[in-house]
This record gives C-alpha cells, structure tokens and sequence, in this order.
C-alpha cells in the first residue's frame, strides 16, 4: 500500500518565501502540515490559500525549542490513519523537481520506519551555483517513534537505533538560506547569542565559529546548479532564481530583545553586524536604551577582530592551535 505523504514545516514570518515553498509543496504532497510560532507578517494569510495545508498554532512557545515545534507536526500527522511517508522541510527549502525519478517509488514502497538521507544542496546568492555540507535525514515512513531531541541544532525526525537508512542519490533537497544574506546574517547572529545565553560555559569561539558566515567562506564541494531544475520548475510556474528581500526579519526582535535584557556587552565577542540595533529598538515599547551602548574593551575588540578575519581559515592548523589557547580564556 501507498503511503499518505506528509510535508512538515514549523514556521514564523517566512512571508518572503512561503508562497513558493507551499507551490512546490503542493506539487508531491498529500497534506502540508505548517506549526506557526505566532507569525506577524502575510505567512499565515499566505497559508490559507492553499487546499492541501494544515495550521497549527503555536504561538504559545515563546522561546525557541526545536522540539517543542516538531512534535507538534508529528501529532497532527498521526491522528490520519494507515500507512504515512513524513518529510520534515524547512520553509526556505524545496525538493529537486524531478517527480519522475525511480527513487520516488523506492520511498513510497519502502517498509514501515525506514528512513531517507537527502543530498542538501545550498543555493549562493548568484543563483548560478550550490554546495553542499552535510548529509540530512528528513523523511521516513511513519513507525511511531517518539520524537525527543532537545532544544536546538537536533535531527528533524526520531532517529532510532536499529532501522534501515535509504541514501538518495537523485532527489535532493534545495536551500534557499544563503540567496538571501541580510537574512541569513540576521539568524547567524540570533544563533550565536542563543549559544551565549543558553550554553553560558561554552566557549565563545567555538560558538563564533560554528554560528558565524560571511561572503569569503570557502565550501568543501561547489558546483554549478542544475540547469534542469530551474527549467522543470519554471515550468511549473515557479521561479528558483529569486527571492524576496524585507527591510525586517523574524529574529530582530529577539535580537533586540536578547541585547535589552542582558545588554549588548554580553554579547561582546559576537558579531552583529553593520546593524544599528539601537534604532531597531525605537520600535519595541520597555526598551532600556543604555543597554544598547557597547563599552570601549579593546581585548574584546582583537579577540573579534581576529576571529573575523580568519574564519575562512578556521580549519588551517595554525588557526585551530591559536583557537584552542583562547578559548581557555575566553
């Protein structure tokens, strides 16, 4: 028996690209399941023209938590009956177009809890080229296992010991996250003084350099982007060549809300950008401006000067000696 397909994607103010996401979506899905974290831009409007979607609201979690905003998708998933294909997508993510390959029928006839591993190809901002980093497991048919993973940077789906794992070599998974850099910087920021705020034991340069992308990053494999796919879903009237920029993005707010309530000389050693978070703050309410002033500290200064300077050389030996002295200090 074939299994209903489901699309599952947690949400929050991706207006710049949910329309195209949802189009694609629609194409392979049989249900599209959104979990909204309390969007305030046209997402949730977007949302609702499309048939095949799902909303869930969960604007309750205020803070993030990776799990507490998938597990949700689960849940919903399985109050459907019979046998179920579970894709876990991110809003600025699509599947390659080819809708005709044989791996299609290679996961829809697979038995109960075997999992997919999907090439991830990441977009530049010159539409012209992709690279890919890591490998990403997000789709398995459904065996009912308990999604428990933790708050952040953790698997999409259950991973239990035991089961079987499909490689892909044909279907892959498209990311749109670096096309749009203001964007991308924006959630690179939020990240690292997540890190800090979370993890407050955690070294600082690790933290930068795991959380931390500018425009001289060098990839382990680019290459040029399939002309095919640009075709085959322009075809279908959808355009991968573009994206839509905003003046404002869904981690500004807690970037100023991070900076308010713990000052912005906690977050000294991060790199935040050519940004004028003080003017940022002018349109939030409570704001405690003095916290927004960053003191002069010229070892902070060189420590962030120096790990922005080499950070597309983070993995020469020299650096990696250099890094594992100042973390002990810092």
């Amino acid at each position: 028996m074939k299994p209903t397909i489901f699309c599952l994607t947690p949400v929050k103010n991706e207006e710049w690209i949910i329309d195209r996401f949802l189009k694609a979506a629609s194409i392979w899905a049989d249900h599209i399941i959104i979990s909204d974290q309390g969007s305030t831009d046209k997402t949730i409007e977007i949302a609702k023209k499309y048939d095949k979607v799902i909303i869930i609201d969960n604007s309750d979690l205020k803070d993030f938590n990776e799990q507490k905003m998938r597990e949700p998708l689960f849940n919903e998933a399985r109050k459907f009956p019979g046998k179920k294909l579970l894709i876990s997508l991110d809003a600025d993510e699509l599947l390659t177009p080819n809708f005709d390959s044989p791996e299609w029928d290679t996961i829809l006839n697979a038995d109960k809890g075997t999992r997919f591993i999907f090439n991830w190809y990441h977009i530049q901002p010159d539409f012209k080229t992709v690279c890919t980093t890591v490998e990403n497991p997000c789709a398995f048919i459904d065996d009912g296992s308990l999604y428990d993973v933790g708050l952040i940077h953790v698997p999409r789906q259950p991973l239990p010991e035991n089961v079987l794992y499909i490689k892909l070599n044909d279907i892959a998974i498209l990311h749109f996250q670096f096309t749009n850099w203001e964007r991308m910087q924006r959630k690179h920021i939020w990240y690292q003084m997540y890190e800090r705020i979370n993890f407050p034991s955690k070294s600082t340069i690790k933290i930068f350099r795991a959380f931390h992308y500018d425009k001289s990053v060098s990839w382990n494999t680019t290459f040029t982007m399939n002309n095919e796919w640009i075709t085959l879903y322009k075809q279908l009237n959808i355009d991968i060549t573009s994206v839509k920029k905003l003046p404002n993005y869904q981690w500004d707010e807690t970037i100023v809300h991070y900076i308010n309530k713990y000052s912005i000389n906690y977050f000294k050693r991060i790199d935040l950008g050519n940004i004028d978070w003080l003017e940022k703050a002018k349109r939030y309410d409570n704001i405690n401006y003095k916290n927004f002033i960053l003191s002069k500290n010229k070892i902070s200064n060189i420590v962030l000067s120096y790990l922005k300077h080499t950070q597309h050389i983070k993995n020469n030996f020299i650096i990696r000696c250099i890094d594992k002295i100042l973390q002990i200090f810092f």
